[in-house]
């Protein structure tokens, strides 16, 4: 059993039924934390660094925390106070100096100190309309002192500015004790506080801090789910934000406030943004009598390396569905074995070796002899990888980038800062291309964290493509194209296509759609179309709950029979 203990004031302190809806960060922290992990709570309200030791709340945490524990340590708001002789401390004086009494306090018992900057006040400026620092050289004193004593920091001054900034003055009140009069029992006149959280504020919070101490080697193993994409290996899904403010019956947003909130974000795009009204419209690449296997192109995949076999014949499979000519498909040994036992229509060559590294003059032959390109699924993040991605960008070739294609551009382009990033991936491809990152893959690729780009899809997709050869597919529940100013929404699809492999398929059928002679954004948005189409024919086959992507696979012929009679009926 490891704990975790929590030092702080009233933004964390855990509240009770008199003060209802109040609620601390360190009150709702369970509910991201892994079996086997205890959270103590020792935060108070009005507390200082100074006046927290002086009334010996410390010290009682120095007799219970053991070898092994966490101490985070979250103050700031009341050190500020400097009226207060009994709580003030300067920033860079007494504040640091009982800092490090904390953080000593813990390693002397063999735990592990955790700081954590102040939780920003919500006080937008008029003038910018953005949220104005409230706490002054304070985060700024904390991070210094993470860096000079090698602690692990958690800047949530930062994350909550760049959040609240996102969400707006006035859904930023949401996150807060705005109450109305006469609605809870300790606000009989109701109150308007910037300072105290309420229970969706205190979970998304907490939340910020999760995500960040999950990339922590130190806390990795604290949290409840890992990875970016919404899974952990073990493919559990990350306790997110809206998950643990249901858990705790609380305010949470219903799939048709977030479809509102979603297509609010559009509406400044007016004539931009358009969605498929029949199915009539959805494109396929033209079909002529007079033709042969090379009319409709010839498509390099360069997917499923070692242990990752289902994703290269996923991909391998949809291309062909979709209508695409010819299919080489480099890969490993084992994925080549695969690929001529399920994909005999499919050409192989084995470009990765066993050793780590890759033959090069395997991949110059394929280069010359395809038409397009789609690298990425289950690619692997090796440096022979990452070699033979610069290649492919530089070849010429039209490309789909997918998977882990498109977490090795983000290691390309992760020194830039987040003005400079849509302009330095474009750099990177000599081609037209379309990118197909989920959530978490797109916020490696912006700097954007995956909660703050949610609420601003539409504004990053646009500058993403604005003026460049890229068209971007930003999957998620509702699903966003962008490409040269023009956004497109797909509303079909269910959760059941929430499932390993379904992107790799998307992945495919753009691919073959952009081989078989669509342009990359027609390719990119009737294979989200027909993707989402199929997801829905396989739900109605079984129910949501048992598709898999190879049900979805097999539900794209059907799919593409009906546009196409539809599309000759025109």
């Amino acid at each position: 059993m490891k704990t975790i203990f929590w030092a702080g004031d009233s933004t964390a302190a855990r509240n009770y039924i008199d003060s209802y809806p109040q609620t601390g960060i360190g009150q709702v922290f369970g509910l991201f934390v892994r079996d086997g992990v205890e959270v103590r709570d020792y935060a108070a309200n009005g507390r200082s660094t100074k006046s927290f030791m002086d009334e010996g709340r410390l010290a009682r945490i120095a007799r219970e925390i053991r070898r092994g524990d966490f101490l985070f340590i979250q103050f700031g708001h009341n050190d500020e106070k400097d009226k207060d002789p009994a709580r003030y401390t300067e920033p860079y004086g007494s504040y640091t100096d009982n800092l490090r009494t904390f953080i000593d306090t813990a390693r002397t018992r063999g735990a592990q100190p955790i700081l954590i900057t102040p939780l920003e006040r919500r006080h937008f400026d008029a003038a910018t309309g953005g949220i104005a620092p409230t706490h002054g050289e304070y985060p700024a004193a904390v991070l210094k002192l993470a860096r000079d004593e090698h602690v692990p920091c958690i800047d949530l001054n930062r994350l909550s500015r760049e959040l609240m900034d996102s969400v707006g003055d006035e859904a930023s009140k949401e996150f807060f004790v705005h109450v109305p009069a006469g609605k809870y029992a300790a606000f009989p006149d109701g109150k308007e506080d910037n300072t105290h959280l309420r229970y969706h504020g205190a979970v998304t919070f907490a939340g910020l801090i999760a995500q960040e101490l999950a990339g922590i080697p130190e806390t990795a193993d604290l949290i409840r789910g890992t990875g970016d994409d919404g899974s952990d290996a073990a493919g559990s899904k990350v306790f997110d934000a809206g998950d643990a403010a249901g858990a705790l019956g609380c305010e949470v947003a219903t799939d048709a406030e977030l479809d509102a909130a979603f297509f609010a974000q559009g509406e400044k795009y007016g004539d931009a943004v358009t969605r498929f009204s029949y199915e009539s419209e959805v494109r396929l690449p033209e079909r002529r009598i007079w033709s042969n296997k090379g009319s409709y192109g010839k498509l390099l995949v360069i997917a499923g390396n070692k242990g990752c076999a289902g994703a290269g014949y996923l991909c391998t499979h949809a291309a062909f569905t979709a209508g695409c000519g010819m299919v080489k498909v480099l890969t490993c040994e084992d994925t080549v074995r695969l690929l001529n036992n399920k994909q005999p229509e499919a050409m192989t060559g084995v470009l990765f070796a066993d050793d780590g590294g890759y033959d090069a003059d395997v991949l110059t032959a394929g280069l010359d002899w395809a038409d397009c390109v789609l690298i990425g699924p289950g690619l692997g993040r090796s440096a022979a990888a990452m070699e033979v991605l610069g290649r492919v960008l530089a070849s010429g070739k039209k490309t789909v980038a997918d998977a882990d294609a498109l977490n090795l551009i983000s290691e390309k382009v992760g020194d830039c800062p987040a003005g400079e990033r849509p302009g330095a991936i474009a750099a990177l491809f000599a081609a037209p291309a379309v990118l197909t990152p989920h959530i978490g893959e797109m916020a490696r690729l912006t700097g954007i964290k995956a909660e703050v780009l949610k609420a601003r899809i539409f504004d990053t997709a646009y500058e993403y493509t604005y003026n460049n050869i890229l068209t971007y597919v930003c999957k998620d529940a509702r699903t966003l194209t962008a490409s040269a100013g023009r956004l497109h929404i797909n509303t079909n699809g269910n959760s059941g296509m929430a499932t390993a492999g379904s992107g790799d398929v998307l992945a495919g059928l753009i691919a073959g759609l952009m081989t078989a002679g669509l342009t990359p954004y027609e390719a990119a948005r009737s294979g989200v179309y027909i993707h989402a189409a199929a997801g829905d024919a396989a739900a109605d086959n079984a129910c949501e709950d048992c598709i898999t992507a190879g049900d979805i696979a097999e539900c794209v012929p059907g799919v593409i029979a009906r546009i196409r009679s539809l599309t000759r009926a025109d």
